[in-house]
């Protein structure tokens, strides 16, 4: 945002973190944008990065997981893995992509308005979670096998 307000929406979600002692960090050119670690249910060694945006002109909602897994060589296998995420109901709208350095991402985009916006939010972030989280045994198993092959 070119004024550099924070938006309500973002300002009652980073309250959500504090009230629950989620250490977070801002963005220095938009405080509309933060990011803080989380873990997934199933898989403890896993802590995600998680980003949020939420652009307040039309409380527009961007929110990625990363920082997951790397991988050197992006093969079949994966590509499979991230097609059926990307095709699974219960991912509700999360897309699965690998970025430019082989960075395993999830990302949501959304609106987020009427009565809790700070509570639809936390709803994608849970989704997103427990979405990768469901996956992330058969992405860790290709991993397994690249290395063994």
């Amino acid at each position: 945002m070119a004024n550099n307000t924070i938006s309500k929406i973002t300002e009652d979600f980073r309250d959500l973190l504090k009230e629950r002692n989620v250490p977070f960090e801002v963005n220095e050119q938009d405080p509309n944008m933060m990011r803080f670690r989380t873990k997934l249910p199933n898989n403890d060694s896993i802590t995600p990065l998680v980003f949020i945006h939420v652009n307040d002109a039309n409380s527009a909602l961007s929110l990625a997981l990363s920082q997951m897994v790397r991988f050197n060589e992006p093969g079949i296998e994966l590509y499979k893995a991230m097609n059926e995420f990307n095709l699974d109901s219960e991912s509700f709208g999360c897309k699965m992509f690998i970025d430019e350095r082989g960075e395993l991402i999830v990302l949501v985009n959304a609106i987020v308005k009427g009565e809790s916006p700070r509570k639809q939010i936390e709803d994608y972030l849970n989704i997103s979670i427990l979405a990768i989280d469901k996956h992330m045994g058969k992405i860790l198993e290709i991993i397994k096998n690249s290395e063994n092959n």
